[in-house]
């Protein structure tokens, strides 16, 4: 379960971006050729519009293949996002749609007069409006920020608790004297972001960071340290962070960022497709990947369940792609994996945050029925992995069927969401060096929050928990971390979470379970869950339980020192090898010849 307390405020992401359908017909002309997409192949120009905020622009190219199949790629110049992969992409007679898949926003519209689309973007349940209409040549296609070809540029990185955020600044002095700049954050994909308010000194640099859209900025300032070098800070939202800056080289800016070496690359020795499936119960599509193991089959094959809150079908985090990596070991040791995208994620539709976990198991249930399907696949051989929310959903998803052949959790809950929230808080407040007398205020202020959702309190009651919790962990109550806390913890899926019980599902569980937990997990503790997950498996009457607790490794299967949260985008390693070593022998005990 990821840390759902207050969460602490930083840098803001182009993950906010959201956008509804419009009417008429396509100013170009139909055509019955084989490849007629042929013809909407280009670049287009587009805007959204954020209230309060005004207008967004951003740019899509779309180009289509030999076989007539649609791929495109967008750029939003002032949020830093530059040629990214669209998924579902289609531009016909009647209209546009595509998927950003990588904050989970739909984009739906319709031809309109004079050659211009209509429409809306649609991301974890907000819709905003949006038009799109082709660009004209070479708009949108240089640098948001022109700062000539000598930039001066600066290498720094900014402690935020969980997250160490480096990034790279590069400043340019207009005729005027005034000063231009851009900042580039490798790990939240941002490249050339305009930065305002400037002043460089030989004593000080101070500039003010504000994505399109964002609803507060990031102010840095910085000073001049003695041996050499900037120490300073980045306030947002009535918060201060430490922060450091320094003179860097081109080729020093060039190895700023996140090192994965375990994220797998091409060529792969299995198959994988793209793959689209439906939860008819509920009426939500769900699109993902299912990788095949090489070989005469069918095979064994697992469905991979993400942790709290929307994630996508690799259950990205921190730059790292703990799913991606799971799937690669285990397809390349002869298991099918099937992993798939959130509610509103990627090509998935619906919203996780108006679901719960009754709603996601109905989605892993449809994920076993489309799986039972392939003929790959050993119908009598499929189970569920799922990490920390989705360790949850797995047996909630096996108590309704039989024919799941096994469970994995890695660092499943198996305590209620709320009394998950009341222990890994102190956990994680201790790792962060907050003073003991700080930890019981910000406990007690919780636990006030978490029986103020349990009692059924309105929106408007929350209010006053949610500003005392952030009061004491910032110091002042920022209106739109405010409204942010009160989005999600009104939502159905944290409500729902809060009061979530694990242990009559796991009652119910007959298939063979491996509970992982990592010895330094502060957000699932391992000691608590791994008891109160065997007590009640066994409590059910189910024998082949193996609870294993390994030492070293975090809450995302990272070694780590010491588990904090901070570690998480530091550490290169995505998944212990310790682990997925693990957790393929028992799947194999469990499935071969079974």
């Amino acid at each position: 379960m990821r840390n759902s307390t207050v969460a602490l405020s930083m840098i803001v992401s182009f993950a906010t971006v959201a956008l509804a359908p419009g009417a008429a017909q396509s100013a170009f002309a139909q055509s019955d050729g084989e490849h007629a997409a042929h013809v909407y192949d280009g670049r287009y120009r587009g805007a959204f519009t954020v209230p309060g905020q005004g207008d967004i622009e951003f740019f899509v190219t779309v180009s289509t293949d030999a076989e007539g199949a649609q791929s495109g790629s967008v750029d939003i110049p002032a949020q830093g996002v530059a040629d990214l992969a669209l998924s579902d992409v289609e531009f016909d007679d009647e209209g546009v749609s595509f998927h950003f898949a990588q904050v989970g926003a739909a984009f739906d519209g319709a031809w309109a007069e004079g050659g211009q689309v209509t429409g809306t973007v649609s991301q974890q349940g907000f819709e905003l409006d949006f038009t799109l209409r082709r660009a004209e040549e070479g708009e949108g296609e240089g640098p948001a920020v022109d700062l000539g070809d000598n930039p001066l540029v600066y290498t720094g990185a900014a402690e935020f608790p969980g997250l160490k955020l480096e990034f790279i600044t590069r400043f340019a002095q207009s005729v005027d004297g005034s000063w231009v700049g851009a900042i580039d954050v490798p790990l939240q994909n941002m490249v050339g972001v305009p930065l305002r308010d400037i002043d460089i000194s030989e004593d000080a640099i101070t500039f003010v960071f504000q994505p399109a859209g964002a609803p507060v900025g990031a102010d840095f300032s910085f000073t001049r340290e003695v041996h050499g070098g900037f120490a300073g800070s980045v306030g947002q939202g009535g918060q201060t962070f430490p922060a450091t800056l320094k003179e860097s080289s081109a080729e020093e800016a060039a190895n700023v960022g996140p090192r994965r070496p375990q994220t797998p690359a091409p060529p792969f020795p299995y198959a994988a497709e793209e793959v689209v499936f439906e939860n008819t119960a509920d009426g939500v599509t769900l699109a993902g990947t299912l990788t095949i193991p090489d070989g005469p089959g069918p095979h064994p094959a697992a469905i991979l369940l993400t942790g709290s809150g929307p994630q996508d079908r690799d259950e990205t985090i921190a730059g790292h792609q703990p799913f991606l990596v799971i799937a690669d070991h285990l397809t390349r040791n002869g298991i099918a994996v099937l992993r798939f995208d959130d509610r509103g994620m990627g090509g998935s539709s619906g919203s996780t945050l108006d679901s719960t976990v009754d709603d996601f198991a109905r989605d892993a249930s449809a994920a076993m029925d489309f799986l039972r399907g392939r003929d790959e696949v050993d119908i009598e051989k499929i189970g569920l992995i799922g990490h920390s929310e989705g360790g949850a959903v797995a047996p909630v998803t096996a108590a309704a069927r039989s024919d799941v052949a096994f469970i994995v959790t890695l660092a499943g809950m198996s305590l209620s969401g709320g009394d998950t929230l009341l222990v890994q808080l102190p956990l994680i407040l201790r790792a962060a060096g907050v003073s003991e007398e700080q930890i019981e205020m910000q406990s007690a202020a919780q636990r006030r929050l978490v029986d103020a959702i349990l009692a059924g309190a309105s929106r408007e009651e929350l209010a006053a928990p949610i500003s005392d919790l952030i009061q004491l962990q910032a110091g002042t109550v920022d209106d739109s971390l405010l409204e942010q806390q009160l989005n999600q913890m009104d939502s159905a899926w944290f409500r729902h979470l809060m009061a979530f019980d694990p242990a009559p599902a796991l009652r119910q569980v007959q298939a063979p379970v491996l509970a992982l937990n990592g010895g330094l997990d502060m957000q699932v503790p391992p000691k608590a869950m791994l008891v109160a997950m065997e007590r009640e498996l066994r409590a059910g009457g189910n024998a082949d339980v193996t609870t294993i607790e390994l030492p070293g490794l975090n809450h995302l299967f990272q070694t780590a020192e010491t588990g904090a949260l901070s570690e998480y985008a530091r550490i290169e390693e995505t998944f212990s090898p310790r682990a997925l070593e693990i957790m393929t022998r028992w799947l194999h005990a469990k499935v071969d010849g079974g």
